[in-house]
């Protein structure tokens, strides 16, 4: 069973993967640049009120069902997008970037009744390493489909996977009565941890690291097309080396965190090289696809060291009964995504998309800081 579940993870991150690096510059043919976010915001709010509304449908239906529901939604809004002109587009491109944010939440249910709790982490690790190796390989492919066949044909592609991960999905859910129904509910969290001081700043740590992802997945894109002219097959280059970090360290981190330094020492270093790194983008003028592969790539080994190390420590803080705090936790990512792009949006209405470099690595540095607070966990 486990296996069928870490082959559906891979397709259901690939499905989002294929358009995580071109869906900006797709909205901005649509839109002006500074509404580009708010697209996201949008979405990410649509993602919310369907997490808010995953316990009705799952108590009325079976955890199997909603997710298959929600997979073929996915597919059905990628084939408009693919094929529908203009602002029917827009509408299917909200409920396309809010579905990937709330199926893992119905695919998790599974993922737990899969494991034993003493399992739990090392299920966890195998489920991020299928996820990332999608989300690696995916530029490329992107690049190489939109060169040759346009951006429809990529749609149309995410839209025949997330067929595939909503058939896969069958195969472990069918006949499957899992441990737990419910999906955890983020306001309840926020009550639980409020009082806890390392679970709050650790919230507010994976909070920004959803907000440095909201930024630099909308907006590098757009930086390196308007000021580079950079195509599609040269950006999948980039992006695939950019991502790298996520397969190479996550072990290594991981084993270093247990062995010489702990999370919280980790995290700081993380914050700081994430600052550092993209605080330098607007004063790079190279347009060499290998200079620009390096920089991101050091982006992306700062925030390798975040995540990863975020994830052992709340893990480390909470039970696998946590269900409201593992919510939370997990839905930082929609938060982050509303507040972040309608933020990039008030800058580059007055800036331009350079100017958000500088400010994101201020943000990172703030992270840097909030980390110094945290009790180590050695």
């Amino acid at each position: 069973m486990r296996t069928r579940i870490y082959t559906f993870v891979f397709f259901l991150a690939l499905a989002e993967a294929l358009l995580f690096s071109v869906n900006s510059p797709y909205i901005a043919k649509l839109v002006s640049g500074e509404l580009v976010g708010t697209l996201y915001s949008f979405a990410s709010l649509a993602a919310i009120l369907l997490l808010g509304l995953l316990p009705f449908f799952i108590k009325r239906s079976e955890p199997g069902y909603v997710l298959a529901t929600l997979l073929f939604a996915g597919a059905v809004v990628s084939f408009i997008t693919a094929y529908l002109p203009g602002f029917l587009a827009l509408g299917a491109l909200v409920i396309f970037l809010a579905i990937p944010q709330v199926a893992p939440a119905v695919s998790d249910i599974f993922i737990e009744s899969s494991s034993e709790p003493n399992e739990r982490g090392r299920v966890i690790g195998s489920e991020f390493t299928f996820m990332n190796l999608a989300f690696v390989i995916s530029p490329i492919i992107a690049g190489f489909v939109i060169t040759r066949l346009g951006f429809s044909s990529l749609y149309a592609l995410s839209g025949a996977i997330f067929i595939l991960a909503m058939l896969l999905s069958l195969r472990f859910t069918r006949g499957v009565i899992p441990k737990r129904k419910r999906t955890g509910n983020m306001w309840k969290g926020l009550v639980s941890a409020w009082g806890k001081r390392d679970l709050r700043f650790i919230l507010i740590i994976q909070f920004l690291l959803q907000f440095f992802f909201s930024w630099m997945v909308i907006y590098t894109p757009l930086y390196l097309i308007s000021k580079f002219s950079f195509g599609y097959e040269v950006l999948g280059v980039v992006f695939s080396l950019m991502l790298l970090p996520y397969i190479l360290l996550e072990y290594p981190l991981g084993r270093l965190a247990d062995a010489k330094l702990g999370e919280k020492e980790l995290l700081g270093g993380g914050f700081v090289l994430a600052a550092i790194t993209t605080g330098i983008v607007p004063l790079i003028s190279s347009n060499s696809i290998w200079v620009w592969a390096l920089i991101l790539f050091g982006t992306r080994v700062g925030a390798a060291m975040i995540e990863g190390m975020s994830a052992t420590y709340f893990y480390k803080k909470v039970e696998a009964s946590d269900i409201d705090l593992i919510a939370l936790f997990r839905d930082m990512r929609p938060v982050a995504y509303i507040v972040g792009p309608l933020l990039a949006s008030l800058v580059m209405s007055k800036f331009s998309t350079g100017a958000l470099f500088p400010i994101l690595a201020g943000i990172m540095l703030a992270g840097a800081l909030i980390a110094t607070l945290l009790h180590d966990t050695r």
